[in-house]
């Protein structure tokens, strides 16, 4: 939730606004959902191996129902778990949970399997 979207909260909310007048401090933000495996694995990668991660697809192999591709991991992370983003993300609604119930965590093999071309392993770090 932004800022101004905290004041709008905060003015149209009684309690909000008497809690800011005692405490100077705007409405707290909802807690977020916790993120699919594939956002957990590229919020572990830093920005220059988000980088190397090119051509992205994310589909059915990594979690999300259909199939998009990300010119690279920065833009697939910026979908699938948006840092200004309140509770919902864009990616929520195309996201599998069966898939996250019955895998395990996605590994960095299966990420760059759905790259092309896959960028070799050694420019990573280990995990």
């Amino acid at each position: 939730m932004s800022e101004s979207s905290r004041i709008k909260e905060m003015l149209r909310s009684p309690k909000a606004m008497l809690q800011f007048q005692l405490t100077g401090q705007l409405p707290s933000l909802p807690p977020r959902e916790k993120p699919s495996p594939l956002a957990a694995l590229l919020l572990s990668l830093s920005q220059r191996e988000l980088l190397l991660v090119r051509n992205l697809m994310v589909g059915p192999d990594l979690g999300y129902q259909g199939q998009r591709t990300f010119a690279n991991g920065a833009q697939a992370l910026n979908w699938v778990y948006t840092k200004h983003a309140s509770q919902h993300t864009p990616a929520d609604s195309w996201r599998n949970r069966r898939f996250e119930q019955l895998s395990k965590p996605i590994s960095l093999e299966q990420l760059l399997k759905q790259c092309s071309p896959p960028p070799p392993l050694d420019q990573f770090r280990k995990r």
